[in-house]
């Protein structure tokens, strides 16, 4: 009684993470980008075939990929059960294979007017992150670590994308950027989302950015989160606070979905519009 669910995602040196990043990193990186497509379904992630091209064989460094992409695949009880490998430039292929419920999947199509939108964790820190690590942001120790770290390693929600089944009418994982991502939703449920840019839940690294004459554009656009973000009735905001507490994962409203003719993301701060924003995000030929 259910369904197959399959993703695909792949990671070039250069494209998509930085050449020199450790093994173990991409080893956690690629398995969690894959399992966050299951979780914004709300599918339970069962197999995995991967494709790794190198350009040279180096047992040291797929020592400390298996390692790490192991302990992955152990803690989301995937099974990898194929896949190829090539020589060439450094590239990560991974094909995720789930279950989900016949008769209930989460998707981008079913926001309805009215519903609050939500956001898992926070937002904005992975973007920075990158910025840091390509020398073009400076932080404090502690804040350009934490937000390195959340570039490198992203943490898929399946357990929240599971738990949102019977309370969330339409969903996704960000990986493009909160508008981007949020803007796939608004067209395929031709609505508007309404954004408050004051309730987006930010880290104290992002916090410490902003203070130091930051802006709000990695939060909004940047991409690489891999957080949820979903929509569901004002009625069910209780089970959200609940779900929240249960998982000790911070659920943040920040929005509501309405009816435009653009079918556009709308920015308010407190309130007021500031602009009818575009739903760039990450360009894959860009």
């Amino acid at each position: 009684n259910k369904d197959l669910a399959v993703s695909t995602d792949t990671m070039v040196e250069g494209i998509h993470f930085l050449a020199g990043t450790d093994a173990s990193h991409l080893g956690h990186k690629i398995l969690n980008v894959n399992c966050s497509d299951m979780a914004a379904m709300g599918a339970e992630p069962k197999y995995a075939t991967l494709s790794l091209t190198m350009p040279s064989m180096d047992a040291a460094w797929l020592q400390r990929f298996s390692d790490s992409l192991k302990q992955q695949a152990e803690y989301f009880n995937v099974q990898l059960i194929g896949g190829d490998t090539t020589k060439g430039t450094l590239t990560l292929s991974l094909t995720i294979i789930g279950l989900a419920n016949k008769d209930k999947v989460i998707s981008r199509a079913g926001a309805e007017l009215g519903d609050d939108v939500y956001v898992s964790n926070v937002l904005g820190d992975a973007a920075l992150g990158l910025a840091s690590l390509q020398g073009q942001l400076q932080l404090p120790k502690e804040f350009s670590q934490a937000v390195e770290l959340a570039h490198n390693r992203p943490q898929a929600r399946v357990e929240l994308g599971q738990a949102l089944l019977e309370i969330a009418n339409a969903g996704l994982d960000i990986s493009d950027g909160l508008v981007a991502d949020l803007g796939h939703m608004c067209s395929q449920s031709e609505v508007g989302v309404d954004l408050e840019l004051s309730a987006m839940p930010l880290s104290p690294s992002y916090r410490h950015y902003l203070d130091q004459g930051g802006n709000y554009d990695s939060a909004l656009y940047g991409g690489d989160d891999y957080e949820l973000a979903f929509c569901c009735s004002p009625h069910r905001s209780n089970e959200v606070n609940a779900l929240s507490d249960s998982l000790g994962l911070s659920l943040t409203k920040i929005g509501t979905v309405v009816d435009n003719e653009a079918n556009a993301v709308r920015l308010f701060n407190n309130g007021k519009l500031v602009s009818m924003l575009d739903s760039h995000g990450f360009n894959h030929f860009s």
